[in-house]
């Protein structure tokens, strides 16, 4: 219980300051507890991060599992459908979407263990190209969701592509998915 009201905490803090300027004397205060209850719960404010995180592990996994589903049947339209769904996703998650990139950026050699191994998720997408390649076709699908997240938070921070809308913005992302991830031949 504690610890749920911790990161309930810790996700209003960053509402309002982002991870960047959030403290863990922020946290405890928001969450009506102390320092050295925290630290029975945490070794930092990352390891807050590392357990937000790990709140939404299953569906980000679902959302790669779906994308595996669909990614080499050639159907631009569904490929089109999770990229909608994912960006819708990253709004409904916002607050937590920003501090966990802040977090990555600020964080370094410590957020390395946050890499997302997509390729377990995605075994199609993995088998459909040669074994010799598969570190390279995990990081074409980091590199794909460093793509949505950056414009995700270019969108919601500083209002860019307003003129693109989120139609254009989907199907420039479904663009880049669907040529990014296709098998060698």
């Amino acid at each position: 219980m504690t610890r749920e009201r911790l990161l309930s905490g810790a996700l209003e803090v960053f509402e309002e300051k982002g991870y960047s300027l959030t403290t863990v004397d922020d946290i405890t205060k928001q969450a009506g507890a102390s320092r050295a209850t925290f630290y029975l719960h945490f070794k930092s404010r990352f390891d807050v991060i590392e357990a937000l995180y790990d709140r939404h592990r299953a569906e980000v996994e679902s959302m790669f599992q779906e994308l595996d589903r669909i990614i080499l049947d050639d159907s631009v339209d569904e490929v089109r459908a999770w990229t909608a769904a994912t960006l819708q996703w990253y709004s409904e998650n916002s607050v937590y979407s920003l501090a966990l990139e802040q977090a990555v950026l600020m964080e370094g050699t410590a957020a390395a263990s946050m890499r997302r191994p997509y390729l377990e998720y995605m075994p199609r997408l993995r088998d459909a190209w040669p074994e010799a390649r598969h570190e390279e076709v995990n990081m074409r699908v980091w590199l794909l969701v460093r793509t949505m997240t950056t414009f995700f938070i270019g969108r919601e921070i500083y209002g860019m592509f307003a003129e693109v809308g989120t139609e254009g913005a989907v199907d420039a992302i479904t663009d880049l998915y669907v040529a990014g991830l296709r098998p060698p031949a």
